[in-house]
């Protein structure tokens, strides 16, 4: 056996024996030091070197229980060597699987097509695919039926009169509310800022609303009564984002008294 045989089955027995004498029992511990011992043995005898170690035999030290007597300069050199040896032969394998794993992603990118990295790259925002509207684009409109600075509408999709699906933003501003009304269809409401002060009921009683702050979620059930808005007082108007299905038939609970009202 070569030398760097020897060496690498000292490093490969040294590992196995190191971590069984880290996790074995008193006597596991023992045969496990003893095969360590052993390995440097083999490696001096393939080098025509003693096998022993203060006079004795190693495998006499072994039963003996005192392989962790003194080590001489060559046992630490041999033990030195196997695990520098050990070390290069990890480090060579991980290089080698480094260097195929880099070799295969470069074989992979240079088979793509030009045009396929060029157009991943630079591929613009079409605006007839992805239509996009600014805050200040947005068109805000008031029911000139209802007070000043009241209540707003933009309407984004569809329309609620109309069948289908529609999408609308609602603001309204602090000191006014609705009247106690219902829907024939339900609506899906988000708060999109500002706090929405909301009750149900065919009573008409602003002090019981329930504020809701932005990025909650309220659903209006079908031909439920109900009433919202912002109270007098609030610093801000709330935004509020509705989805649901046309026409929504809007129905006053008291048509003698007006929709949207001043509190």
């Amino acid at each position: 056996m070569s030398r760097g045989a020897a060496v690498a089955r000292l490093g490969e027995d040294g590992e196995v024996a190191a971590t069984k004498i880290r996790a074995g029992s008193a006597g596991t511990q023992a045969v496990a030091r003893g095969a360590a011992w052993q390995s440097v043995a083999l490696l001096r005898s393939r080098q025509g070197r003693a096998t022993s170690l203060c006079g004795k035999p190693l495998a006499t030290r072994v039963i003996m229980g005192d392989t962790s007597a003194t080590v001489n300069a060559a046992d630490r050199r041999d033990i030195t060597a196997a695990k520098e040896w050990a070390c290069q032969q990890r480090e060579a394998a991980m290089t080698q699987t480094t260097l195929r794993r880099d070799a295969l992603l470069a074989a992979l990118v240079s088979a793509l097509p030009i045009g396929f990295v060029k157009s991943a790259a630079a591929s613009p925002l079409d605006p007839s695919q992805t239509i996009i509207r600014k805050p200040g684009e947005l068109q805000w409109k008031s029911n000139p039926a209802f007070p000043e600075r009241s209540v707003d509408n933009c309407l984004l999709a569809g329309d609620p009169t109309k069948a289908g699906l529609y999408y609308t933003l609602i603001r309204w501003w602090p000191g006014f509310m609705s009247a106690p009304h219902h829907y024939g269809t339900d609506r899906y409401c988000v708060v999109v800022s500002g706090t929405w002060w909301c009750n149900s009921g065919a009573d008409f009683d602003p002090a019981a609303c329930v504020p809701v702050a932005a990025g909650s979620f309220v659903h209006r059930v079908a031909g439920t009564p109900h009433y919202d808005g912002v109270i007098r007082g609030h610093p801000e108007p709330a935004v509020i984002a509705i989805c649901g299905i046309g026409p929504v038939n809007l129905a006053v609970v008291d048509p003698s008294r007006p929709l949207v009202r001043r509190v």
